[in-house]
């Protein structure tokens, strides 16, 4: 049986949110450049998943509402990153992230660590100076 294959979470995100997709990165041999591409289409499809009817959905930072993002550990074995724990944030605007990557609920993050690994990936790659 194959694969149907699935629609980039990025493109995906931009027809939810009604912008224009920044082109797909060329060069990808800066190490930083792939890291800022990756973070900007986070923004994107972490706005777009945390959408409610429709409509995008601005973080209070009054008490009234729980914020979630993904803690990664890295692994000594492939020198990658994996997703650790959660963390949540209820009423402060203390972040190890900043707003743009939070979630809404724990099951939106649960569903973004998979769903936009490709991203997480990119952007949690440390720096590789050009040989």
């Amino acid at each position: 049986m194959s694969k149907k294959p699935t629609q980039d979470p990025y493109l995906k995100a931009c027809a939810l949110l009604g912008e224009t997709p920044k082109p797909v990165l060329a060069d990808r041999s800066n190490s930083d450049e792939v890291s800022i591409d990756a973070y900007a289409r986070l923004i994107v499809c972490i706005r777009a998943k945390n959408m409610i009817d429709g409509k995008i959905w601005i973080a209070k930072y009054d008490g009234t509402e729980w914020h979630y993002y993904p803690r990664w550990r890295w692994t000594k074995t492939n020198a990658g990153s994996g997703f650790a724990y959660v963390y949540y944030v209820y009423w402060d605007s203390f972040t190890y992230v900043g707003e743009r990557l939070e979630y809404r609920t724990y099951e939106l993050m649960k569903e973004g660590v998979v769903e936009f690994k490709e991203y997480y990936d990119a952007y949690l790659t440390p720096y590789k100076p050009k040989v």
